[in-house]
């Protein structure tokens, strides 16, 4: 079998990534029970599901190679045809620029929206900004740079209550400068869009394909936008993008923090810590709350973490290096804590509890952490109610004696 050309050159992992998702996705369908058969999902037909995954994965590589090279200020070049499947290579004049725009906060061209079809009859979105009817991006450089057609950011099938939703990011040094622009199709029977985010809500502008766009500041993991859809027939459908078990947004609402809990093999502590959800410029990690699973129902960390703040905590190092001032409130609840209340200076809030049974709320630096009053509601009935950091061990690696975190 001749050998595939290389997509991205420059970047032979994205080539790798590429190639494994196709040969997961031939595995998937080849062994996928046929349409009406038992094995397949009324209404969602496994082939559509694969496609789905691989698009995913594709539109992350496409992505990537697209900003990296932009950030190098190279020319943004379409990929190789021979490596991008028919799924997602844009039939010939099927593209089309929409009239929708969205301001960029930033104040550079407006953001808009470009359909095209796959060679497969599927719905391609490609997010762009408009600059002397040229449809193209800013980088980093601030240089404006043409999207070939053949560049898309996903392509999927669009149906009434499916709708092909996503959320594109236009990355800046700095968290408060990086807009997210939220965008979907919804079909011709759309008829209204609405999204949510930092309290205040957008009736969205609607074509006559059931396209919207509009940009939301921050990324996605921090504005989580919720978007309401409503169809001619009354039917509506309800999504929140950016979000996710382990996923808590920040206090500023512009990005995100992402739990973790861990434990070491042998060592009866259970860890938790936090880090942020995307590696930027302003990354932090903070260091590990570690309690006894054996002799306390819960344990959490209250402290407030200031920029260029870094050490260990036992094996795990933790740096906050150019992470933002804040204070937190971070740690584990056994299986046995039904919910969480935390109530600071603006109220109560019932943190989401993680698979690993981890939680964290955040706070601005202002905050006192022995202000914050921690309350457990275990299955017993009974309440719970702390001050400060409360029922902490020494991590694995650290000397019992020393305080922790």
């Amino acid at each position: 079998m001749a050998e595939r050309p290389a997509a991205f050159p420059d970047l032979p992992i994205l080539d790798e990534l590429g190639a494994s998702v196709r040969d997961a996705a031939l595995r998937e369908e080849r062994g996928a029970p046929r349409r009406g058969s038992r094995g397949a999902r009324a209404g969602r037909p496994v082939r559509t599901l694969v496609l789905a995954a691989a698009f995913f994965v594709l539109l992350v590589a496409v992505a990537a190679a697209a900003t990296m090279l932009v950030l190098r200020g190279a020319v943004i070049p379409a990929p190789a045809p021979s490596a991008v499947p028919a799924e997602m290579t844009p039939q010939p004049g099927s593209a089309e620029l929409l009239d929708l725009r969205a301001d960029d906060p930033a104040d550079g061209p407006a953001f808009a929206l470009r359909l095209s079809r796959s060679a497969t009859g599927l719905v391609c979105t490609s997010v762009g900004q408009v600059r002397d009817d040229a449809f193209g991006v800013v980088g980093l450089d601030e240089v404006f740079r043409v999207l070939p057609v053949a560049v898309v950011d996903g392509c999927g099938q669009v149906a009434p209550g499916a709708p092909l939703l996503g959320a594109r990011v236009f990355d800046a040094p700095k968290a408060q400068d990086v807009r997210t622009v939220v965008h979907g199709v919804g079909g011709e029977e759309l008829t209204s869009a609405v999204v949510e985010v930092g309290g205040e809500r957008r009736e969205l502008e609607v074509s006559q394909e059931g396209a919207f766009l509009t940009v939301v500041p921050g990324y996605p993991e921090g504005a989580t936008p919720l978007l309401a859809l409503r169809y001619v027939d009354g039917s509506t459908v309800q999504r929140r993008l950016g979000s996710g078990p382990r996923v808590v947004p920040d206090t500023d609402g512009l990005r995100g923090w992402i739990l973790e809990t861990s434990s070491v093999s042998g060592e009866p502590q259970v860890c938790v810590r936090f880090f942020s959800a995307r590696q930027t410029e302003e990354a932090a990690s903070a260091p590990v709350a570690c309690g006894l699973p054996a002799r306390s129902q819960y344990w959490f960390a209250a402290r407030t973490l200031r920029t260029g703040e870094r050490g260990f905590a036992g094996l795990t190092p933790w740096r906050w290096d150019d992470g933002p001032p804040r204070t937190a409130i971070w740690g584990r609840a056994g299986a046995n804590v039904e919910r969480i209340e935390v109530r600071g200076p603006d109220g109560t809030v019932r943190p989401t509890i993680s698979r690993g049974r981890g939680f964290l709320v955040v706070y601005p630096p202002t905050v006192a952490p022995e202000s914050v009053e921690v309350t457990f509601f275990p299955e017993d009935g009974s309440v719970r109610r702390h001050r400060g950091s409360t029922n902490l061990v020494a991590p694995p690696g650290e000397a019992p004696s020393q305080e922790a975190p």
